[in-house]
C-alpha cells in the first residue's frame, strides 16, 4: 500500500468528557481506494481495519487514564495496536511503550504522532500478535479488539498464556460478540478485574478484562 499516497490529519479523539488527543487518522476513502488498487494483484492483502480508531481502543484508554498505577513506570506492549491511541495514552505514566501491528502501514501513521507529539518513550514494532518474539520482556500487554477473527483465538490465547505464565498483566478490551464468548470462558480463570464500559454518544458495550497469573 502506497502510504504517502493516503492523507492523514492530525484528528482529535475522544477519550473521555474531558480529554482528547490529537492522531494522525488517515482518510479512509483513500485507505480503500488503495487497497482496491492492490488487491487487484494480491488477493491475500489483509483489508486495513486498522484505518479507524475503534471504540474498544477508546475504552481501553480511558481505563488506562483511570487505573494509571497499573502501567506506572512499567513496559508496555500493545499488539494490534492499529492508530495506537491506548500506547499514546499508557506514554504518560509507563517506563516505555512499545505500539505493534502485524502490518507497517498503520505504524506508519503511529510514527507520524510520535513526531509530532515528540513522545520520547514510544517505540514502533511489527509483531504477530500470535507469535511474539520471545526474547521482549514486558510488564503489562495490552489488547483492544484483538478477538475479531475466531482462526487466530488459538494463537492468541497462547500468547496471552505465555505472557501470564511470565507474571505480565494483560489488560483486554473487545465488543460483546457472541464469537467472543469461547474467548472469554478460555481466559475465566486469570480475570482479576471485569467490567462493561458505555461510550458516550454510543450503543455499543464493551467487555474490559485484567488478567493476571495467581500466585
Amino acid at each position: 500500500m502506497k502510504l504517502d499516497a493516503i492523507d492523514a490529519l492530525l484528528t482529535p479523539v475522544s477519550i473521555s468528557d474531558k480529554q482528547q488527543l490529537l492522531l494522525y487518522v488517515p482518510d479512509i476513502q483513500a485507505v480503500q481506494i488503495e487497497y482496491n488498487k492492490q488487491i487487484q494483484t494480491d488477493d491475500s492483502i489483509v483489508f486495513p481495519f486498522w484505518a479507524k480508531i475503534w471504540d474498544s481502543s477508546i475504552a481501553l484508554a480511558d481505563f488506562l487514564q483511570k487505573n494509571w498505577v497499573l502501567i506506572q513506570q512499567k513496559k508496555v506492549l500493545e499488539l494490534t495496536a492499529g492508530l495506537g491511541l491506548p500506547s499514546f495514552i499508557a506514554s504518560a505514566h509507563a517506563k516505555h511503550v512499545i505500539c505493534s501491528d502485524y502490518v507497517q502501514a498503520p505504524l506508519f501513521f503511529v510514527d507520524k504522532t510520535i513526531e509530532y507529539h515528540r513522545f520520547e518513550n514510544i517505540t514502533t514494532q511489527i509483531i504477530d500478535c500470535t507469535n511474539v518474539p520471545k526474547e521482549l520482556e514486558v510488564d503489562v500487554v495490552l489488547m483492544s479488539d484483538i478477538q475479531y477473527k475466531p482462526e487466530l483465538f488459538a494463537g492468541i490465547l497462547q500468547t496471552i498464556q505465555y505472557y501470564l505464565s511470565k507474571g505480565v498483566t494483560i489488560i483486554i478490551t473487545t465488543p460483546q460478540r457472541i464469537m467472543a464468548k469461547e474467548f472469554g470462558n478460555a481466559i475465566q480463570p486469570f480475570i482479576v478485574h471485569s467490567e462493561h464500559y458505555q461510550l458516550l454518544a454510543k450503543e455499543t458495550t464493551i467487555q474490559l478484562w485484567v488478567l493476571k497469573k495467581w500466585v
